[in-house]
């Protein structure tokens, strides 16, 4: 199976759509789960139908054109195959707990030990290079693919408030939140199989934003939009972990990353399916600076924006090289910059979200001058975890 590639319009990091975006911003999902494409194809795709994010725009899972993420609108371009299944490597996996201190954004109800695989995980979120729930994620993510195109759900109008909506619209909704929750509650089982702590907290994000989103309808405003497109970066982000596994783009450069430090802030598991939201409130989490951070990488990474990603680096004339040898440091500082906002957040989740978002962004700078069209995966994988704490930020007012 393949999924159906964006088109125009924009300049991300390789594109971007996804079916919780506004117009320009994130473009609809893949429609299917993994598949045996081959990347970077084209066809054309639908505006997307939710909320223009500010800031740089980040790559939805989808085939497209574009290789890069700015400010602004988005062309998703990947096409996504996988089928997968297999097991990862978080470095550093620990035993008990080691007196880390335990922060919000983490697991908020009671230990459950063994019925989560990942309870001895205590090392740094590192690129992960296998993974065993990624077919069955796939699997179950389908509700939510064909939910999408059954409702036309890309043209809808996310501003209307649910006191202006239409029957019509209103059996949209009702669509989209039957799958949504179908698929959270079937995300459980694969939150508790998984054995790498940070794919865990993935799944739950996912499930509690998705979770969130749903509750707000029967008062539905704009704002509630946001706790959708958070759900819609945990799940993507994840999709793009599943991608890089198996193009091999992961197992490739993972060696030529040094491991990042111990985290700062561990929360010990809990019941993957009673989490709360990475953020309740701003409290802790610098959204002013992470905002500023996130909007200056995109104005930085302009040059490299208007690359072709079909390109191999032997097709590259001068000046194009140029442009990747001038983006490769700023991506180094960027990843360093967000790992340092992540770890002085106190919270558990986001620090994990940060730090991995920084290796697979190190990844992808260590792919460059070697640069073959599946290392995109890193980065589609990288411009995901920032952009879920930006998100998230703005579901609190942040």
């Amino acid at each position: 199976m393949t999924w159906p590639p964006p088109g125009n319009p924009g300049s991300p990091p390789f594109g971007g759509g996804d079916p919780f975006g506004g117009p320009g911003s994130f473009g609809p999902a893949p429609q299917q789960g993994y598949g045996d494409g081959e990347p970077f194809q084209q066809q054309p795709v639908p505006q997307p139908g939710w909320q223009p994010q500010p800031g740089p725009p980040v790559p939805g899972r989808k085939r497209g054109n574009g290789w890069k993420w700015s400010l602004g609108a988005v062309a998703l371009i990947v096409v996504i195959a996988v089928t997968v299944a297999i097991t990862l490597s978080v470095s550093g996996r620990g035993g008990k707990d080691d007196g880390k201190a335990v922060g919000p954004g983490g697991s908020q109800s009671p230990a459950v030990g063994s019925n989560v695989a990942s309870a001895n995980d205590t090392g740094p979120a590192t690129i992960i290079t296998d993974e065993p729930t990624c077919a069955g994620w796939a699997a179950i993510e389908k509700a939510v693919n064909d939910a999408e195109a059954k409702t036309d759900w890309s043209n809808h109008d996310y501003k209307t408030p649910v006191s202006d909506w239409t029957p019509e619209l209103r059996a949209k909704y009702d669509t989209m939140s039957k799958a949504l929750t179908a698929t959270a509650d079937q995300a459980v089982a694969l939150a508790k199989k998984t054995p790498h702590r940070v794919v865990r907290e993935l799944y739950e994000q996912f499930i509690a934003y998705a979770r969130a989103f749903v509750s707000s309808l029967g008062t539905y405003a704009e704002i509630d939009q946001q706790l959708a497109n958070a759900s819609v970066h945990a799940r993507v982000g994840f999709d793009y972990v599943c991608d890089a596994i198996t193009w091999k783009s992961a197992v490739t450069h993972a060696p030529f990353v040094s491991d990042p430090a111990p985290p700062t802030t561990l929360a010990k598991p809990g019941d993957p399916g009673n989490q709360q939201r990475a953020l309740e409130s701003s409290s802790g989490v610098d959204c002013a600076k992470w905002n500023s951070v996130f909007d200056k990488f995109g104005e930085d990474t302009k040059g490299w924006s208007a690359l072709d990603p079909k390109l191999s680096v032997d097709e590259w004339r001068p000046d194009q090289r140029a442009a990747v040898d001038a983006v490769i440091p700023v991506m180094q500082k960027y990843a360093d910059d967000i790992e340092t906002l992540g770890r002085a957040s106190g919270n558990a989740t986001i620090e994990d979200f940060s730090v991995l978002g920084a290796q697979y962004w190190r990844a992808y700078a260590d792919a460059l001058p070697t640069y073959a069209k599946t290392d995109a995966f890193l980065s589609l994988t990288a411009a995901r975890m920032p952009s879920f704490v930006v998100v998230a930020c703005k579901a609190v007012g942040g």
